[in-house]
């Protein structure tokens, strides 16, 4: 059964925390006073945190509804809970041995 309020609030927070990190975005692009070092630093963390609320949420909203996700990529096709850890160890370790290479 659908727990159709945990799925209308994580919805409003996907929104929510989009429209915040873009109105961040737009407050340091237009205003002049606003371009300096550390806002640089805030605003690259709102872009990976916008980054997180349309790439990654969607994908936890839809864990929620169905119980599970089918991401080929990753070989997460057995079902649910057979390959979240080893899918989410092979994320990481993707992403730490190619930041490492550069």
């Amino acid at each position: 059964m659908v727990q159709w309020w945990a799925l209308i609030a994580t919805n409003a927070m996907v929104v929510a925390t989009a429209a915040g990190n873009v109105l961040v975005c737009l407050a340091i692009t237009w205003e002049r006073r606003l371009q300096n070092m550390t806002n640089y630093f805030l605003m690259s963390l709102a872009i990976t945190d916008l980054m997180v609320a349309i790439l990654v949420m969607p994908l936890g909203i839809l864990t929620l509804v169905i119980g599970w996700v089918k991401i080929r990529f990753f070989r997460c096709n057995q079902g649910p809970g057979r390959c979240s850890k080893r899918g989410a160890a092979k994320a990481a370790a993707c992403g730490t041995s190619r930041m490492l290479k550069k």
